[in-house]
Formats: structure tokens, sequence, C-alpha cells
């Protein structure tokens, strides 16, 4: 049995029916190489952009244009090139179904790619060890970001989300109050990693309480007190309260009277403001400001001494004050000039 021999009339037929497929794979590899130049375009600007600038926006935008998949690229060609062939309609929903859950793919990545550079721009050592939370907060953005993605992707199907929504929104709100004090306490921890006003290694003053940050949780936030326990803040709390942070502390400043007696000759006093000024020189590690004699008290004649400390250790501080309250003391003792106390004299009157 021979086999039938196609006509022209049949092999035009053939033809002008693959016209339209033709076509769309030629506009698919059209737009598939045109966003593959605009991509490598766009990297190749923002790389020239990021080598002369210092901040970290480019960088990260960067990171960003980088972690574009082809998978993305070949998706969106795909579906763009469907619209023009004469396919199911049922074809072009899944290609869009396809484009869809690529991209949420692709948007997932992206958190992830800016939450890495971010924890990961030349942080210290102890700052590090804070990024549970960011990790946390990645992991969340995700899941929201999977979450609108699938009940955009049941809309696209034809399915009514309008229930599911509502569900969704009244599940969050009894999940919230009923967590509210959790939940306070872990966005109150992303408010400390963020704006970091301490971090982990920082002596603070929170209260009547101090010490060293030793750990910044999800919930609490752990320091350790010059005593040696542990004493341990809800991160809310940490957030609404005043805190005095010792980290950026240069230098300290010491403000204190000497008082000296109202017997002490007044070409004395004129001396004594260049006397303490000597002694505050003398001492390594300390800036003289100022000393006055500043007023006539109760019992004393009072004069006020400021100077800085160059430095942030307390022990320094400490060392330096004891170092210019012995020198006051031994030239006091040399030129006999007498410290004064609180004293009162009775005069009595006889008749």
């Amino acid at each position: 049995m021979f086999a039938k021999i196609l006509s022209f009339k049949d092999l035009s037929f053939i033809i002008d029916g693959s016209v339209p497929y033709l076509i769309g794979a030629g506009l698919f590899i059209a737009i598939f190489v045109a966003l593959k130049i605009f991509v490598v375009v766009i990297r190749h600007r923002v790389e020239k952009i990021a080598g002369k600038t210092k901040n970290k926006i480019d960088d990260v935008l960067l990171e960003v244009v980088l972690g574009i998949k082809t998978t993305l690229l070949t998706a969106i060609s795909l579906y763009l090139a469907l619209q023009f062939v004469p396919v199911p309609a049922i074809l072009i929903q899944v290609a869009l179904i396809l484009v869809l859950s690529v991209a949420i793919y692709q948007g997932s990545e992206i958190i992830k790619i800016a939450l890495h550079f971010y924890t990961n721009r030349g942080v210290s050592g102890n700052d590090k060890k804070a990024t549970g939370a960011v990790e946390l907060l990645g992991l969340i953005a995700r899941i929201i970001l999977w979450a609108l993605g699938l009940l955009l992707i049941l809309s696209n199907l034809g399915i009514d989300i309008t229930s599911l929504i509502a569900g969704l929104g009244i599940g969050g709100i009894a999940v919230a109050l009923a967590l509210q004090n959790i939940l306070g306490d872990l966005f109150s921890s992303f408010a400390i990693y963020f704006d970091k006003p301490f971090e982990v290694g920082d002596f603070i003053i929170v209260g009547d309480k101090s010490g060293v940050v030793k750990k910044i949780g999800i919930k609490t936030t752990r320091i350790t007190s010059l005593q040696g326990e542990e004493v341990v803040f809800a991160n809310k709390e940490l957030t609404t309260a005043q805190i005095q942070n010792f980290k950026k502390l240069k230098e300290r400043r010491k403000a204190f009277n000497v008082g000296v007696t109202y017997d002490t000759p007044a070409e004395i006093v004129e001396k004594i403001p260049s006397m303490v000024e000597r002694v505050v020189k003398e001492v390594k590690g300390v800036r003289f400001d100022r000393a006055h004699f500043m007023e006539f008290a109760d019992s004393a004649l009072l004069f006020e001494v400021v100077y800085f400390v160059l430095s942030s250790e307390y022990n320094d501080y400490m060392d330096a004050n004891q170092a210019i309250h012995l020198g006051i003391k031994k030239d006091f003792d040399e030129a006999k000039i007498e410290f004064a106390f609180p004293t009162q004299t009775l005069y009595v009157k006889k008749d």
C-alpha cells in the first residue's frame, strides 16, 4: 500500500496553519532577547553608579538585578507570545499562573538578598548576634508575599476569594488581640535592631537598673548588672523607657566644689584657682576647663572646678579623679589652707 502523496493545496493549508505558531515562536525569542538585553543594560548602569558612590542603596539594587533569574524572563516571554497565538484560553491562563508563581518566588529571593546584604554589610561580631530579629522579619515578609500571591493565583483560576480574605482578616484580628503583648515585644525587637539605641556589649542605664547588654532576643533583652546578676527587660519596655548608653562616650565631664574657711586671706583665695588648674593639668589624660571662686556659702568660700577625663573607661575616670583630689589636698596642706566644713558659732551674752 503506497502512502498518499500530499497535494500542493494540502501543503499550503499546513503552512498557513503553522504561520501563527511560527510568529508566536519568533515573538517568544524576540521578547526573551529584549528582556535579557534590558536586564544586562540595567545591570551595567547600576554597576557604574555603585562604583562611584559610597551609599549602600545602589549596592542592594545591584544585588537585586543580579538575582533576576532566566526562569522569570522565560515565563514572561511565553505569556506575552501566547497572546498572539490561537491557543485555548486555559493555556494562556496557565502561562499567567506560571508568571505569577515565578515572580512570587523571585520576590521572595529578593527579600532574602536584601536582608542578607543588610546583615553582612560590615557589621561587628556583637551586632551579628542580633540578626535573628532580621531573619524572623524576612520570614514574616516572605510568608505574607506567598499568601498574597496564592490569593492572586486563586483569583486568576476563577475562584471567589472574597470570603477567604474576610476569614483571614477576622482570624488575623483575633490572633493579634490574643497575642498583643507578644507581638508588641516582637515588633519592639525589630525597632531595637534597626534603630540601634543600644547593641550587645553596650553599658546602659534603664531607670534604676544598669549593666552590660548580653543578649537582644525576640521578646526580651538581658543585661548583666555590676553586681553580677542578670536583669531581664521586655523589649516593649525598652522602646518606651529613657535609656542612657555609654558606648559613644568619648570623655567624661567632672564638676565639683571645694570649700575653704572664711579665715582664708584674700590673697590666698585669689591664688586657689591657679593652684587647682596646675594640679589638674599635671594629671595625664585630663583636659582642664575652669576653676572659679563661685560664692559665699553658709560655712565656706566655695570654688567650682570643671575638667574632662579623655577616656570612656570608668576606671580611668576614677583614677584621674583620685589623683586630682590628692593633688589638691597636698597643695592645700603645704599652703596651710583649711578646708571648710559645716560649723556653727554660738555667742553667749552674759548679764
